[in-house]
């Protein structure tokens, strides 16, 4: 975590600890609950879309972060809304844009 830029400052480290706090099944926080891009710098978001144009990559990384809340929530949209902080109503949307399936 201290090799990580934190370009959102104190606030991100604050969203991320809640985050985590939240979904974690064990007392302690350990290396698999951080965002890939802390703990495995290797597979930053970055590098993972950078084969792709900006018009790609958004809808791209969209659908990678939905997918992801609803694995972490197994499949409670509302929770996956509240992680991604965003309302339900926008979710239930983007899940139908994307074809997502649960």
């Amino acid at each position: 975590m201290q090799h990580y830029r934190w370009p959102g400052n104190v606030r991100e480290l604050e969203n991320m600890m809640e985050k985590i706090m939240i979904f974690s099944t064990t007392p302690t926080i350990e290396c698999s609950d951080l965002p890939a891009e802390i703990h495995c710098p290797e597979r930053s978001i970055s590098t993972t879309y950078h084969s792709l144009s900006l018009k790609q990559a958004i809808p791209a990384l969209e659908r990678d972060y939905i997918r992801q809340a609803l694995q972490q929530t197994n499949g409670n949209r509302a929770q996956a809304a509240k992680i991604l902080e965003i309302s339900l109503r926008s979710l239930q949307y983007k899940i139908k844009e994307y074809e997502i399936k649960e």
